[in-house]
C-alpha cells in the first residue's frame, strides 16, 4: 500500500513531516491499518498518485494511528501548534490547515491521523 504526499513531498524528504491526516472510508482504514500499524510491512511514500505518474520517494513505518475530530486542533492551541509543525510547517494558521482538510470548515469532521517515520529515502 502507498501514501501519496503531493505538495508536502519536500517536507517529508526534509524530515519535517511526520504526521498526515487522511479522510478514509472505514473499509480502507481497516485494511490499511491492519497491515501497517502492527509493522507487518513498510508503506511506500509517493510524490503523487502512481496513476498520475507519481514516483516512489520513501519507505515509511507507521508508528501510530488515531481517528480524531478537527475540533481537537481548535480546542487545544498547544496541540495545534505541535501538529502544524509535524504536518510539515507549511500553514500559517490552524484555520488555514483545517480549511484545506475540510473546505466546508466542519470542525466536527473526523480524520485519520497517521504518525510515521521515514525508514529510507529513495533516490
Amino acid at each position: 500500500m502507498i501514501l501519496s504526499f503531493a505538495y508536502t513531498t519536500q517536507a517529508l524528504i526534509e524530515g519535517r513531516k511526520t504526521v498526515t491526516r487522511r479522510d478514509w472510508k472505514p473499509k480502507h482504514a481497516e485494511t490499511f491499518l491492519r497491515r501497517h500499524v502492527v509493522g507487518d510491512q513498510l508503506v511506500k511514500a509517493y510524490d503523487r498518485l502512481p496513476i498520475q505518474g507519481g514516483r516512489h520517494i520513501a519507505d515509511l513505518e507507521i508508528t501510530r494511528a488515531s481517528y480524531e475530530p478537527l475540533q481537537r486542533l481548535l480546542d487545544c492551541p498547544e496541540y495545534a501548534a505541535r501538529e502544524l509543525l509535524r504536518e510539515g510547517a507549511l500553514w500559517n494558521s490552524i484555520e488555514d490547515f483545517i480549511g484545506l482538510l475540510s473546505p466546508d470548515f466542519d470542525p466536527g469532521k473526523r480524520l485519520w491521523r497517521i504518525e510515521f517515520h521515514v525508514v529510507s529515502l529513495i533516490s
